[in-house]
């Protein structure tokens, strides 16, 4: 999972509040030069007010979703604690 404040850190070096737009609209162009749906995704998944995650394909014996459903259910339970 690569969180926003990641992202805005790496790329656009830039901490604190900055503002997320400029890493949404990239990441709208990277979707559409992909010809990845947002509504149905293949390549980038987006975790709300989270980030944004790219599985490595498939994995052992599941598909991108899985790994999406996985690491969903990991920043949950972390969440939890």
């Amino acid at each position: 999972m690569l969180t926003h404040e990641r992202l805005l850190e790496r790329v656009w070096k830039e901490r604190g509040d900055g503002s997320t737009r400029p890493m949404h609209t990239m990441v709208s162009k990277l979707r559409r030069k992909l010809c990845d749906d947002a509504g149905n995704p293949t390549y980038i998944f987006t975790e709300p007010r989270v980030g944004f995650l790219m599985p490595k394909g498939e994995t052992q014996g599941g598909t991108a979703r899985d790994s999406l459903r996985a690491e969903r259910a990991y920043l949950n339970m972390r969440r939890m604690r």
